[in-house]
C-alpha cells in the first residue's frame, strides 16, 4: 500500500512540474556527476540569481520524488504530515494562476541506477548541460554493469541537448572532457587544462601565519582575468564549482566581473573541505558531507599541500563502490603513502583496506590505528590533536564522519551552524 502511495505521489509530481515548465518556459540549467555537483549547484545559483530570478534546489533534492520539488515551489526540507499535500496544492495553484515565476531554474539530476536521467530529463530538459566531473571509479557504480555504463548515464544530459543549447564540461576529468563529441549542442570546457574555455590558474592553498584562510586562484576567459580569493575551505573543489559558474553567466549573456562579485560572497555548504578551529590550536579540513573516490583524493592533496607542520587524515569508507571497493580503498592508501601524510586513522571496518594500500606503498604500519567504530575513535582521536595539526576528516555519508569532527571542535556549540546533518534522526542516530 505505502509503495502504491509513492507511485502515486511521484506520477502527481511529474505531471505538475511538466505542466509548471510547459506555461512558464524558465531557462534550465542542469547538473550532475558523481563529485562536485552539489557545490557547483549552489555557485551557479549564487551567480544567476544575482541577474534574474532563480530557484534551485535545498539540499540533496534531485530524485524522483525530490526533483519535482524546485519547480513546483521554494521547499527548503520535507516537514510534517501534511508535506505533500501542500506541495501538490501549491503545483496547482501555481498551473492554475499566474505566478511570479523564476526565470532561471538551478537543478541538479541524480543518475544513482540506469534510468534515472531518463525519468529526470522527460520532466525537464536543460538547455544547459554541467557534468561537474565523474572520474574513474565513480559514485553509485554498485548498480551499473562498469564505470563506462555510468558515463553513459550521466552523458545522457548533454546528449538530450539541442543545437541551440550549451554542455559544459569539466575538462580534467579523463572521464569527461570528450563526452563533447557526443552531443549537438555548443561544448564550453572550464578546468586547469590550460585550453579550458574557463581556466583555472595561480590556484593556492593560503596560509597566514600558521593558519590556512581559504583559497586564492585566477580563472581566466576570453583575456578576462578574475582573481578569486574565497575564505573557509582548502582544496580545488570550488575551484571547479566557480569555474563552471562563469561558464554559465558567460553562456547567459552575464557580465563575468558582476559575477565574479557574486561569487565572492560565496559560502561553502557545510561538510565541503571547510576550515573549522579544532582543539588544541589544530585545524580541521571537514569534508563529512560525502565521499567519492575522486573527491577523496582531491581532499588528500589538499591535506598534503597545505603547509602546517602536522597533517593527519582520519578516514571512513566509500559507499556504493561495488566490486571495485577493495581496490579503490587500497588507492587511496597509496595515495596517503606517496602524499607523506604523517598519521592514519581510519573508522569503521570497511576502511581498513585502506591500510592496505598505504603499507604496501611506504607508509610504516606504526603510523596507522584503526577503529571499528565511531565511538572508538572519538575517544581516542581527540587525545592526539596538537597545535598546528591539519586535521582531513572524510568518509562517505553513512560513515558518519561528521561526529569525528564534533569530537575535534574547538567550539562543539557551533555545530549546528558548520556540521552536516545535525537535524531530525541524523542527531539521534
Amino acid at each position: 500500500m505505502k509503495q502504491a502511495l509513492i507511485k502515486l505521489l511521484e506520477r502527481t509530481l511529474r505531471s505538475l512540474s511538466v505542466k509548471i515548465i510547459k506555461k512558464y518556459n524558465p531557462t534550465i540549467v542542469g547538473i550532475t556527476g558523481s563529485y562536485g555537483k552539489s557545490s557547483a549547484k549552489e555557485a551557479i545559483y549564487a551567480v544567476v540569481s544575482k541577474f534574474k530570478k532563480s530557484r534551485t534546489a535545498y539540499g540533496n533534492f534531485n530524485n524522483e520524488l525530490g526533483f519535482p520539488l524546485a519547480i513546483i515551489g521554494d521547499f527548503k526540507q520535507v516537514s510534517g504530515k501534511l508535506f505533500w499535500i501542500k506541495v501538490v496544492l501549491t503545483g496547482i495553484k501555481t498551473i492554475l494562476l499566474k505566478t511570479d515565476y523564476p526565470e532561471i531554474l538551478v537543478l541538479e539530476y541524480a543518475a544513482d541506477k540506469p534510468g534515472d536521467l531518463d525519468y529526470l530529463i522527460n520532466i525537464a530538459k536543460p538547455h544547459i548541460s554541467v557534468i561537474s566531473g565523474i572520474s574513474k571509479y565513480p559514485v553509485h557504480v554498485e548498480y551499473y554493469a562498469s564505470p563506462t555504463e555510468v558515463v553513459r548515464e550521466k552523458s545522457k544530459l548533454i546528449r538530450c541537448l539541442s543545437e541551440n543549447d550549451f554542455a559544459v564540461i569539466n575538462a580534467d576529468d579523463e572521464f569527461t572532457k570528450f563526452l563533447g563529441k557526443e552531443t549537438k549542442a555548443v561544448t564550453v570546457s572550464f578546468g586547469f587544462y590550460k585550453s579550458s574555455d574557463v581556466c583555472i590558474n595561480d590556484f593556492e592553498n593560503d596560509i597566514e601565519r600558521g593558519v590556512p584562510k581559504g583559497i586564492s586562484f585566477k580563472l581566466v576567459s576570453e583575456n578576462k582575468i578574475l582573481p578569486i580569493k574565497l575564505a573557509g575551505v582548502l582544496g580545488k573543489a570550488q575551484s571547479y564549482a566557480f569555474a563552471s559558474a562563469i561558464a554559465v553567466a558567460e553562456i547567459l549573456g552575464f557580465d563575468i566581473f558582476a559575477a565574479k562579485e557574486a561569487l565572492q560572497g560565496f559560502k561553502s555548504l557545510p561538510g565541503r573541505a571547510n576550515i573549522i578551529k579544532g582543539i588544541r590550536g589544530s585545524w580541521l579540513i571537514d569534508d563529512t558531507y560525502n565521499a567519492s573516490p575522486a573527491a577523496m583524493f582531491g581532499a588528500i592533496e589538499a591535506l598534503a599541500e597545505t603547509k602546517l607542520d602536522r597533517k593527519i587524515a582520519v578516514l571512513g569508507h566509500m559507499a556504493e563502490l561495488g566490486s571495485l571497493a577493495d581496490e579503490v580503498h587500497r588507492e587511496v592508501g597509496k595515495s596517503l603513502a606517496e602524499k607523506k601524510i604523517d598519521l592514519l586513522f581510519l573508522v569503521g571496518e570497511k576502511s581498513y583496506k585502506i591500510a592496505e594500500g598505504a603499507i604496501a606503498a611506504g607508509m610504516d604500519d606504526k603510523k596507522i590505528k584503526k577503529f571499528s567504530n565511531l565511538i572508538e575513535a572519538q575517544k581516542y582521536i581527540p587525545s592526539v590533536a596538537g597545535p598546528n595539526d591539519l586535521i582531513l576528516i572524510k568518509g562517505s555519508q553513512s560513515a558518519r564522519m561528521e561526529k569525528i569532527t564534533y569530537s575535534l571542535m574547538a567550539e562543539p556549540e557551533m555545530a549546528r551552524d558548520l556540521l552536516v546533518r545535525q537535524y531530525g534522526r541524523w542527531l539521534s542516530n
